[in-house]
């Protein structure tokens, strides 16, 4: 039979105290839709930001990161700066970077930043490093001697690299770097703290109002498990299929 609800649940049915555990998802599940039509352009809104905001972050970071661990390879003096700034930002917690940015930057700076833009910047750059830093070590990581065969073959260093290394580097890179962007697209989460208007801020406006945690932040983990679950997979996937043995034989 149904038992009373603990006082800290009561808010799952309303105007009921008791509800058998059984039908805790038949509750659940009918509220949830519900705040998702009537909240509808206030979810939509907060999806538009984070869409943005991680369109940016995923543009720069993986465009900017393959082309900046490149030229690294061509490069001492940038594959050393490129280390060096790969872990210092490795070292600190992308949330600290975000808010001293935010904050002391701009205070020391005498300017005041949307924080859109601030996230967008703060994530883009760690993006890049990350990113950046791992081709750099990929390429670097590649049998020699498939370069040697290219150049005793008469390819030039540009033919070399453009047929041979980048092919071999795209497919150890597909599963590091889409694991990296699915770390950005769960750090647009903390622009929530610098206000930023995102989907999490969005959930947390609406849990102010409606005091429905248990609803809305399923609903919140349900978009980002849909978004990430198959990213999850396919790098998994790229990870098993392609990082093996490339030395010649």
């Amino acid at each position: 039979g149904d038992r009373k609800i603990r006082s800290g649940f009561g808010y799952i049915l309303p105007r009921r105290t008791t509800v058998s555990r059984t039908r805790w998802y038949d509750c659940c599940l009918p509220l949830m839709l519900e705040l998702l039509v009537r909240y509808a352009p206030a979810f939509g809104q907060g999806l538009l930001v984070t869409a943005m905001l991680t369109g940016i972050i995923w543009s720069v970071g993986v465009i900017g990161g393959i082309a900046l661990g490149a030229l690294a390879r061509r490069d001492m003096l940038v594959e050393n700066a490129l280390r060096w700034a790969s872990f210092v930002v490795g070292a600190l917690p992308i949330l600290v970077i975000l808010m001293w940015l935010h904050f002391p930057a701009q205070s020391l700076a005498g300017v005041v930043v949307d924080p859109f833009y601030t996230t967008a910047f703060a994530l883009s750059l760690v993006n890049l490093l990350l990113v950046g830093d791992t081709v750099g070590r990929t390429i670097a990581s590649l049998p020699k001697e498939w370069y040697l065969a290219a150049r005793t073959a008469g390819l030039t260093n540009g033919q070399a690299f453009r047929s041979i290394t980048l092919p071999l580097a795209v497919r150890q890179l597909v599963g590091p770097i889409t694991l990296i962007q699915i770390s950005m697209l769960h750090a647009t989460l903390f622009g929530s703290l610098i206000s930023v208007d995102e989907l999490f801020r969005t959930v947390q406006r609406i849990n102010a109002i409606e005091y429905r945690p248990i609803e809305l932040y399923t609903l919140l983990a349900l978009f980002f498990l849909l978004i990430c679950a198959p990213l999850q997979y396919a790098a998994n996937l790229a990870n098993r299929r392609f990082s093996h043995d490339l030395t010649l034989r």
